[in-house]
């Protein structure tokens, strides 16, 4: 018929099985492994440039987690490593107060946020207290991006040395943290 197309669509899903397999974990489940990493590694991620182990749901994120690159290696989503990296610099660029202490928590709201603490941005400190596992945090979730990145990338190439890989992520982490080098 002039001026009318047809189309047909046939969709399938994925085999979850096959499409979400971890692997082999000697002594562990790996079911329940793969179940923990496909719901909290997914429903952590509040938005671009967010992640957070409290969920979307909520619209908290946390700083002060230090698995959110551990989980990233698991996932093997390149996705995911990339909102991670895009995640670390939006903190670094608006979570760490110019002295060096990140603060340790995000939200759409001041709901429990310490007096004063709530940016233009969203990000807080608690209103119990300073967390103070969001510098450590911080530091060790980059440097395990960094480290997962550089083996991928080639660093662990047995041809070139291992101090280089760890000068450049050492260096990464510096400029991450607006340290001096």
């Amino acid at each position: 018929m002039p001026g009318h197309t047809s189309v047909k669509y046939r969709l399938q899903a994925l085999d979850y099985d096959a499409a979400y397999d971890r692997g082999t974990f000697r002594g562990l489940s790996g079911r329940s492994i793969r179940e923990l990493l496909n719901t909290i590694g997914r429903y952590g991620v509040l938005d671009r440039r967010l992640i957070g182990s409290n969920g979307w749901r909520t619209g908290y994120a946390c700083l002060h987690e230090q698995w959110f690159s551990q989980m990233g290696i698991a996932l093997a989503d390149p996705d995911y490593e990339a909102n991670l990296a895009a995640t670390f610099d939006y903190e670094r660029d608006h979570a760490v107060e110019p002295d060096g202490r990140v603060k340790s928590r995000w939200c759409y709201n001041a709901g429990d946020a310490m007096r004063g603490t709530f940016d233009t941005n969203g990000f807080y400190e608690a209103q119990w207290g300073y967390l103070l596992d969001s510098q450590p945090c911080y530091v060790m979730c980059v440097a395990e991006l960094l480290t997962s990145r550089a083996t991928r990338h080639g660093c662990a190439d047995k041809r070139r040395p291992a101090s280089a890989c760890w000068i450049g992520c050492y260096t990464a982490i510096r400029m991450a943290m607006g340290w001096s080098i």
